[in-house]
């Protein structure tokens, strides 16, 4: 269906995970023991890992630094909005979603960052897959997803301490 082959290993995890056929008991012991996930997790952190450093590695820093201001730009509006939405679906599913010890506040504060964060390693196959990677738009579009992963995550640890101090 020419879509990257990122989006099959996506659908492949939905299946296979928790989402999936990892609700069935005997397929989650049988395919996933407990036994073996700290060390899977432990690959696929390290692969990942790799994968990242390699992506870095064919970028080009001084092209980087030349759009800054403009990965800023695009990643400061690739945050608002998704923030926006994410606030306002807080406030449709909080009664019915929402721990009665967590507060509104919080619930939306969380929802709205979490919505914000950029899928960055899904982002960097497509563009490398595509070939766009080395493209004026490509590392454009890498370099705002890199701001936009660096201030979206920092947010959710500062909500999430938030919340931790505030009780909920």
């Amino acid at each position: 269906v020419n879509q990257p082959a990122v989006m099959a290993e996506i659908l492949g995890g939905l299946v296979l995970g928790a989402t999936g056929l990892s609700r069935i008991p005997a397929f989650k012991e049988n395919v996933f023991p407990a036994a073996s996930l700290p060390l899977l997790k432990l690959v696929a952190d390290l692969g990942l890992l790799l994968y990242l450093f390699l992506v870095g590695l064919e970028l080009d820093p001084v092209h980087l630094l030349k759009i800054f201001k403009k990965s800023v730009s695009i990643s400061v509006a690739g945050i608002v909005l998704p923030f926006a939405l994410g606030a306002g679906v807080a406030n449709i599913i909080y009664a019915s979603y929402a721990d009665p010890s967590v507060s509104f506040t919080s619930f939306l504060l969380f929802t709205g960052v979490a919505m914000s964060i950029t899928a960055f390693p899904v982002l960097a196959r497509i563009l490398t897959e595509r070939n766009l990677l080395h493209t004026k738009v490509g590392q454009a579009t890498i370099s705002a997803a890199a701001v936009d992963d660096f201030i979206a995550w920092t947010l959710l640890v500062l909500v999430i301490a938030l919340i931790n101090n505030s009780g909920g």
